[in-house]
């Protein structure tokens, strides 16, 4: 959770380590709502960010209903890594 200081909206970020489903949709409006009912005043709105490794099918079709009906943004992560000796 965090507050956006442009809009001072306030942030429901929800990062998958592994595969993702539809189930975090679920998740992130259960905490979208707790912070409507439990945190936002006057002037403040609620967003959701939600960062996977993969969308797969299930994840795909439930984001797009929501598309342009509320404030969840979706972004896919990709880390690379590489070791390389330290040679003296």
């Amino acid at each position: 959770m965090a507050k956006e200081k442009r809009t001072n909206d306030w942030v429901v970020i929800e990062l998958k380590k592994s595969r993702s489903s539809d189930a975090v949709i679920g998740q992130i409006l259960r905490y979208i709502g707790w912070i409507e009912n439990n945190k936002v005043e006057e002037d403040e709105g609620v967003k959701g960010i939600i960062i996977v490794n993969e969308i797969d099918k299930k994840l795909e079709y439930a984001l797009k209903p929501l598309k342009n009906k509320l404030p969840i943004t979706c972004f896919v992560y990709d880390v690379k890594f590489s070791l390389d000796e330290y040679k003296t």
